[in-house]
């Protein structure tokens, strides 16, 4: 709707949401709006005296383009609606350059590099480690800070699954204004009697 509006001569947009993936997928698609013409956009989010107005054009401009590119997958990686938690997204934005773990995910299934990705979830829990795997990270959080068993990240194969889900979720948005469609039962969800799972 956005992109119709702007193609149609909308200067400024505002848009009603107090969801999480509509202000990702606004700040991913704000280079392709403004490059229509689109001079501002805004979210209205939040209800009664908690109400605000968000400036998604300033937050896309201090975040920057690479950044806003990606934030659809660090979202998804990092819980979402279709995914499990894992991390906070506040420690997302603080990985260094994640841009060189996550650059294309989402976008290719036959190009999905799971060790890159294991990678950005590794440096989110522990940033800074020269840690390649997730079952080395809990090889070292269980012998050097004596984490129980409970505390430990998941293994790098459970972790695969997890990395499924968020590109399949992560393709959903960034690919919206396609027709590009994937089955969700190659990406580890399965239908059940109440639906998909």
């Amino acid at each position: 709707h956005a992109l119709h509006a702007t193609s149609e001569g909308a200067k400024r947009l505002l848009i009603l949401s107090n969801d999480t993936d509509v202000m990702v997928i606004m700040l991913h698609f704000w280079s392709l709006c403004h490059a229509h013409g689109l001079e501002q956009m805004w979210m209205r989010c939040g209800v009664g005296d908690s109400i605000r107005f968000v400036p998604i054009h300033t937050m896309a401009s201090k975040m920057g383009a690479p950044m806003c590119k990606i934030l659809p997958a660090l979202h998804c990686l990092t819980g979402s609606d279709y995914t499990s938690k894992f991390g906070t997204k506040s420690a997302a934005l603080k990985v260094a350059d994640p841009e060189k773990y996550l650059e294309e995910f989402g976008c290719n299934i036959d190009d999905v590099n799971f060790s890159k990705v294991e990678q950005f979830l590794v440096q989110l829990l522990k940033p800074g480690t020269h840690l390649q795997t997730l079952d080395q990270l809990r090889y070292y959080m269980y012998y050097q800070t004596k984490k129980t068993f409970a505390d430990l990240p998941p293994t790098s194969r459970s972790a695969t699954a997890h990395i499924l889900r968020a590109f399949y979720a992560t393709h959903m948005l960034i690919c919206c204004l396609t027709n590009s469609t994937l089955d969700p039962t190659d990406f580890g969800f399965y239908k059940d009697t109440d639906g998909l799972m």
